[in-house]
């Protein structure tokens, strides 16, 4: 960029000329320049050396833009040429940030005041440069103490919003009386603590090494029972081996997930976290986001914090169920035994109705059941008894040569 120089003295005789207008020129607490319309500095004061680094001597005749950062360069031409045309007092600073450049090339925040002035008979301009370095370093302080107090305040409100579901957790596993109920309660509690759309609980049963589905918030097309073959891997064997929580964010592309269990349900990111008690591996809680999902450490660490909440709950909720269970088999039984003390007087068909009936509350997985009786030849199977069937043709019986139905 070509530079118009005018010689020291030259600057020395104008700033005599504005002190002239005002004893104040060198000693102003602000960098004040005066530019003629070719945009060449005529005169400096005392704190534009130290502002800008450059000597009265540099400064003679410099054009102004060299001052000026390069992004501003094209805008400040314009409003100068507006300046000369139409001259009257402007703040520069009032639309915008703006900067001005240091002799080593950095950028200096300023607030920029410009006021028509005569020169020697010349029309010229006379600029005011504020650093305001200081105060933009405490407004940037205080934007950061302010972010800084909404990431608080936003870890403080989740915290107190997990308290709370955690707290509502526990106030289930204790006042719900069924079993079956706490897990759907929990699934939708911890569906709701996550932002999730679904939520799955699972037992893992530690003598056949195989996971067994319990509850879930998910809508699906078939009921939640696929238990997973020898050569298949689930969410649930996955962490309930590993004994912390685990991701697959690609479902169908995942080492903790087999495709096939993975393509059975519309979540397509998962994350599994274990409940262990003590040394008892009871079951999986799995967190299932239907759309591509990237989990967070702090959405990791908070499954591990909830399972590890509600496990104790679920432990002992289960415990009662099965002694429950137990009791009711008990039950059960001793009823059957007395039933058939009753034979002669009841007759057969009733005392086989209660049987049928019974292994069904025995077997609580059981849907169905049938007892079959063989003929006196011992070729057939007549069905004597069914439970669970909505259509049952009972004049189907079962040929024990051929091994199958006939009518």
């Amino acid at each position: 960029m070509p530079v118009k120089r005018t010689s020291a003295p030259k600057i020395r005789e104008d700033n005599r000329e504005a002190q002239s207008a005002g004893d104040f020129f060198d000693f102003a607490p602000v960098a004040i320049l005066s530019v003629d319309k070719d945009g060449s500095i005529r005169t400096a004061n005392l704190y534009a050396e130290k502002l800008l680094g450059y000597s009265l001597q540099e400064l003679a005749g410099m054009d102004v833009t060299a001052l000026i950062p390069e992004r501003f360069r094209e805008n400040h031409l314009h409003k100068q040429a507006d300046f000369f045309i139409s001259p009257h007092t402007r703040d520069m600073s009032a639309l915008q940030d703006l900067y001005c450049l240091h002799k080593d090339g950095s950028e200096i925040p300023v607030e920029i005041g410009i006021n028509p002035i005569t020169l020697n008979g010349e029309s010229c301009a006379l600029i005011s440069l504020t650093d305001i370095s200081k105060r933009k370093h405490i407004e940037q302080g205080i934007r950061d103490k302010a972010k800084e107090l909404r990431l608080l305040y936003e870890v403080e409100q989740n915290h107190a919003r997990e308290l709370a579901a955690l707290a509502d957790m526990t106030h289930t596993a204790l006042t719900v009386q069924s079993f079956e109920e706490v897990l759907a309660k929990l699934a939708v509690a911890l569906q709701k603590l996550f932002e999730a759309d679904d939520c799955y609980i699972t037992l893992w049963d530690e003598e056949t090494n195989k996971a067994i589905p319990q509850a879930t918030t998910a809508k699906l097309t078939e009921a939640y029972r696929y238990i997973p073959r020898s050569t298949e891997i689930s969410m649930t064997e996955s962490v309930v081996r590993a004994g912390h929580a685990l991701i697959a964010e690609d479902t169908l592309n995942s080492p903790h997930i087999s495709p096939n269990i993975a393509s059975r349900y519309p979540a397509r990111s998962i994350l599994g976290s274990p409940l262990i008690f003590r040394e008892h591996k009871i079951g999986a809680v799995i967190i299932a986001f239907n759309t591509p999902h990237q989990f967070s450490q702090e959405e990791i660490q908070l499954a591990e914090r909830a399972t590890n909440h509600i496990v104790v709950s679920i432990w002992n909720s289960l415990q009662e169920s099965e002694i429950k269970q137990q009791l009711k088999q008990q039950e059960t039984l001793a009823k059957i035994t007395t039933t058939l003390s009753q034979m002669e007087t009841v007759g057969l068909p009733k005392v086989l109705d209660m049987i049928v009936i019974s292994a069904r509350e025995l077997i609580p997985s059981a849907q169905q059941a049938v007892i079959h009786l063989m003929d006196k030849e011992q070729k057939f199977l007549h069905p004597e008894a069914v439970s669970g069937f909505d259509n049952y043709q009972v004049s189907s019986i079962i040929s024990i040569n051929r091994g199958k139905s006939s009518k």
